[in-house]
């Protein structure tokens, strides 16, 4: 055990020149610590007010990805919705194209220009909407806009050429909506 007396007694006041000196050392130290503590604090404030705009950021970043997201949603569903009206549009114009067709075939006049007349506007009205109809006698055969369903050998029309037009074809926004169903010319051997 340590006698406190004993050591009070080993204990040598200290010079008052030594005195002087250690006290301007514990004041420079002080000093040098209090300005330490005072550059960490504004340090430590800049940054909490970096993270400050970090977190509104990464806030906003959410909030900006969650308006993304429903905006992709709607416009999946739109997308949805514009393949069906297309289905529904195409098959109007399929029962339009049979009355047209059954009109021509027809002995009544009026009945033929007026069903002329709605052909016509069908197809302008489509072409507001950017929907092109193609397919028609006298083109020529292509694989990727036409279905040949039957095929002819007529020697007076060249290989490849419409004869007849069975169900017109569609492009909408430079993409085939719909291939023409036609009749084709053969001069060779018949290749569907």
């Amino acid at each position: 055990m340590i006698d406190v007396k004993k050591e009070l007694i080993k204990y040598k006041p200290m010079d008052t020149g030594d005195h002087i000196k250690y006290d301007d050392v514990i004041s420079n130290l002080l000093n040098s610590f209090s300005k330490t503590v005072e550059r960490i604090g504004k340090d430590q404030y800049r940054s909490l007010k970096h993270m400050d705009n970090i977190m509104e950021a990464l806030e906003n970043k959410s909030g900006f990805e969650r308006i993304i997201e429903d905006m992709e949603d709607r416009i999946s569903s739109m997308e949805g919705t514009e393949k069906r009206l297309l289905e529904v549009i195409m098959e109007v114009c399929d029962l339009t194209e049979n009355m047209y067709i059954f009109s021509l075939q027809s002995q009544d006049l009026n009945l033929r220009s007026q069903m002329e007349l709605q052909w016509k506007t069908l197809q302008q009205s489509l072409l507001k909407c950017g929907i092109t109809r193609f397919g028609n006698s006298g083109d020529i055969f292509d694989r990727q806009l036409h279905a040949a369903v039957e095929s002819r050998q007529i020697p007076d029309f060249s290989d490849g050429y419409i004869l007849e037009v069975i169900k017109s074809g569609y492009i909408y926004k430079n993409q085939l909506i719909k291939r023409a169903e036609v009749v084709i010319n053969t001069t060779g051997p018949i290749q569907i």
